[in-house]
């Protein structure tokens, strides 16, 4: 278990450190620095990274190594999000600074990022979370860079997730071009933001959720400008507050802003007055009174989830249960037979358990295993005749908090791959890397399998029993009814399993008395 770490975050405009160290039922911050960078706006303008600006970073990042060495930590993560994303040039960007400072940075991904910052906002707002605000429902939304997602959390699981790139950087840029070119660029900002949320705003419209909870980079700041001066973990700003800041700070320039609050830094003066549009247009149409904000810092987050080992994990958990929930609201959307769906996963999940420690296969794959099982057949809402090619091009395309892309292609090659007849392993080839292949392939026997003991889509088996015996894999099924049809089809699955995991299928059917 680490009791020492170090998080060192490369952002738009800075690189940050910060060393933590467990304590009892807590997290230590034993040192923090940060150094100023232009990398969203060479990133996001340029769409590449000067060469020049990464050598400065990788001499910042070896002080900081250096600083982190000095604490004695166990561990130490270097992270990129939006900004290198964003970059054509990031794979060398990636290779100089291994080179240069012997470290590996990981290129987190848009999901990652949102689902690191909602497990970060549920942890400081845990204080809040009685069992009625929770039944209340919540909007949960966050700001980063790249990115604006909005959540709606019902009974405390996510069950609807949209994700906009309208994060800082893409702001900034958009509204400086309106500011020089339009005499209401405020109204033109409500407007645009109003064309954003639409989608959100509609899926509130009947709901009526009272609560509101924004994670943003300039929460301490938009915090001091309402009159609130302690550092909390959370605050709560009413509607009128952030009426009467407005009222105070429109029409006013970014240089402005600066001088009448110097508390303010270049950047925070630069997005406070978009920042406070965009609140109250989504206070304005959601109908909710007030909203709490929460302070957003990655490197705060990154040590929060590494050293915060127990409450990580419930989150990691929470974070799971919000993935589900939102592929079975999906597939719901695209016609998915619910009833066929919860049958195929209990019966899935018989088999996986047979055949797993044989097989190496563990909670990853069975998580992906069960997500694709909420989303067959959803192609088939879009085109009968090229359903089956689909589905893989609608999984990519959604927003689903959870999974990565590489999470997705492979769902999405389970799905193309399940109706397959018989089973073309060359189908995987594609876009999975061989050990995706293999796992993917896997999953697909073990669906196809499930799949034709419900044929029918009626349910008529009540139970399964699966073991292996030697190389046969037998596997018992109990119903009262006749299933001449799954049994038809079972057989015609016996070629993919024997060619996947080598063993001979049987099917015994055993009769129940009604």
């Amino acid at each position: 278990m680490i009791k020492r770490y170090a998080a060192i975050f490369i952002g738009s405009d800075k690189c940050e450190i910060i060393v933590g160290q467990r304590g009892k039922g807590t997290v230590n911050i034993l040192d923090r620095a940060n150094y100023p960078i232009d990398f969203g706006y060479q990133s996001f303008n340029q769409r590449r990274i000067d060469i020049t600006s990464v050598y400065s970073l990788c001499r910042i990042l070896n002080t900081y190594i250096e600083i982190a060495r000095g604490y004695d930590v166990e561990s130490v993560d270097i992270l990129f999000t939006s900004t290198l994303r964003e970059a054509k040039n990031r794979r060398y960007v990636l290779e100089q600074i291994k080179s240069s400072t012997g470290c590996e940075v990981r290129l987190l991904e848009q999901e990652e990022e949102i689902g690191m910052i909602y497990k970060y906002a549920m942890l400081k707002c845990a204080p809040l979370f009685t069992e009625d605000f929770l039944a209340e429902g919540i909007l949960l939304a966050s700001i980063a860079n790249g990115h604006t997602s909005s959540a709606i959390l019902k009974e405390g699981i996510i069950d609807f997730y949209q994700v906009q790139k309208l994060g800082y950087l893409r702001l900034r840029e958009m509204f400086s071009f309106m500011e020089a070119r339009a005499e209401n660029s405020e109204g033109l900002m409500e407007a645009y933001f109003g064309v954003s949320l639409k989608e959100t705003v509609a899926e509130l419209k009947d709901r009526k959720i009272p609560h509101m909870i924004v994670v943003a980079r300039e929460a301490e700041g938009m915090a001091k400008l309402c009159g609130l001066e302690d550092k909390k973990p959370y605050h709560k700003i009413s509607r009128g507050a952030f009426d009467a800041l407005y009222q105070e700070i429109r029409g006013l320039s970014p240089n402005q802003l600066a001088r009448k609050y110097p508390f303010l830094d270049k950047n925070s003066a630069e997005i406070i007055k978009h920042s406070l549009i965009f609140y109250l247009k989504l206070l304005d149409d959601t109908k909710i009174e007030g909203l709490i904000l929460v302070h957003l810092n990655v490197c705060d987050a990154m040590v929060q989830a590494k050293l915060g080992i127990t409450r990580e994990q419930g989150l990691k958990e929470w974070l799971d249960d919000c993935t589900l929930a939102l592929v079975r609201r999906m597939g719901q959307r695209y016609g998915v037979d619910q009833a066929h769906s919860a049958a195929v996963e209990k019966l899935a999940g018989k088999i996986f358990d047979s055949l797993k420690k044989r097989f190496n296969l563990g909670r990853r794959e069975r998580t992906l295993m069960t997500l694709a099982v909420w989303l067959m057949d959803m192609g088939r809402f879009v085109s009968q005749g090229r359903g089956d090619a689909i589905n893989h091009v609608l999984v990519a395309h959604s927003d689903i908090i959870g999974l990565s892309e590489a999470d997705k292609r492979i769902v999405g090659a389970i799905l193309d791959g399940l109706r397959v007849e018989p089973f073309d392993e060359t189908r995987l080839e594609k876009d999975l890397s061989a050990k995706q292949q293999i796992m993917a392939a896997k999953l697909i026997v073990i669906l196809k399998l499930a799949v034709a003991l419900d044929k029918s889509h009626q349910q008529k088996i009540s139970r399964i029993q699966c073991r292996v015996e030697g190389t046969t894999f037998i596997v018992t099924a109990r119903s009262t009814e006749n299933i001449q049809l799954e049994a038809y089809f079972f057989d015609a699955c016996l070629g993919s399993i024997a060619e996947v995991f080598g063993l001979q299928a049987r099917l015994i059917i055993k009769r129940e008395k009604i």
